[in-house]
């Protein structure tokens, strides 16, 4: 949410009044001068706004209104429409695109029949946001794997990357932390 809040600013600090009534529809009935304003404060408070977490500098209205536009716009682009048929089958291939995929952690890529060749999911669909940050974890087996382009070769318990631990507790190839905690059901 953090993220898609700040490109919600990022886009109305760029925007002029009318490109701010189409991209976001909960502004059609609010006046240019008045989005201006808005546009005005936003960009004179947006460092303070991201560096402390908060609004406090913002005035109650534009508060009110980034509020009403995260609600009534932003979500219902982030959230997309369930497919029921492809909820209920999982062996579909169709996926919402940006989404991740349950057992892997990797993100949904759309890609056209010439990309095809060239694409390697455990480069090319790692998500940018999982870290390089080390995360304990316990192998079940014996696992070689190449993730964002690094080898691992790996047993027992180890510590790899997040996003290379991501994938392999979504595979059920490792499980969390040394292996002496009680495991959670979930995992």
């Amino acid at each position: 949410m953090r993220r898609a809040f700040e490109e919600l600013v990022e886009d109305i600090c760029a925007m002029e009044p009318s490109d701010m009534r189409k991209a976001y529809p909960s502004l059609s009935g609010v006046q240019a001068k008045t989005l201006i304003n808005m546009r005005d404060e936003l960009a004179a408070n947006r460092e303070m706004l991201f560096r402390t977490n908060s609004m406090v500098n913002i005035r109650k209205t534009t508060q009110d209104r980034l509020i009403d536009i995260m609600q009534n716009d932003v979500s219902k682009r982030l959230s997309g429409e369930v497919d029921e048929p492809v909820t209920a089958d999982i062996k579909r291939l169709i996926r919402l695109p940006g989404s991740l995929h349950g057992k892997t952690g990797l993100r949904v890529v759309p890609l056209s029949r010439t990309e095809l060749d060239d694409f390697d999911p455990l480069t090319d669909a790692v998500p940018v946001q999982y870290s390089d940050e080390p995360v304990q974890i316990t192998m079940r087996r014996d696992y070689d794997v190449t993730i964002r382009e690094e080898r691992f070769s790996l047993s027992g318990t180890t510590e790899v990357p997040e996003y290379a631990a991501v994938f392999l507790i979504g595979r059920k190839e490792a499980s969390i932390g040394d292996g002496t905690a009680p495991r959670d059901g979930f995992f």
